[in-house]
């Protein structure tokens, strides 16, 4: 789905959309996520598992700001020193949104990893366009 969606802006949008936006009938998803990373805190096993899982989901974001540098959309930065904060940035930004946080609701969590993103990438604003 991200190798059909152009330019590194949209795609990290598009992510964003998948990470926030409840998909139709999705309630679960991120209560797998919950009860994953409390396993991982107590047993080896999980945490292995989890590491595996999160440095997939990295190296996705890493491929796409890789093409985005590659494009010369994006300037020269540690793409994966920016995998790790935004993933992070996330995370934190879902669990609220799961949690239903009336402070952190998705269209506010978008603009949060939207504008960090940004920021760190040197693109456009996301409220220019």
């Amino acid at each position: 789905m991200l190798d059909e969606t152009p330019g590194v802006q949209d795609r990290l949008e598009r992510i964003m959309q998948m990470t926030f936006v409840p998909q139709e009938g999705d309630n679960s998803s991120w209560g797998m996520w919950f009860d994953l990373w409390a396993q991982a805190f107590r047993h080896p096993q999980v945490s292995k598992d989890r590491l595996e899982l999160d440095n997939r989901w990295r190296a996705v974001l890493v491929r796409i700001v890789e093409d985005g540098i590659a494009a010369g959309e994006v300037g020269e930065v540690d793409a994966r020193a920016f995998a790790v904060a935004w993933a992070a940035l996330l995370d934190g930004l879902s669990i609220q949104v799961a949690l239903e946080d009336p402070e952190v609701i998705p269209e506010q969590a978008l603009a949060i990893a939207m504008d960090f993103a940004s920021q760190r990438l040197g693109l456009p604003s996301s409220r220019a366009r």
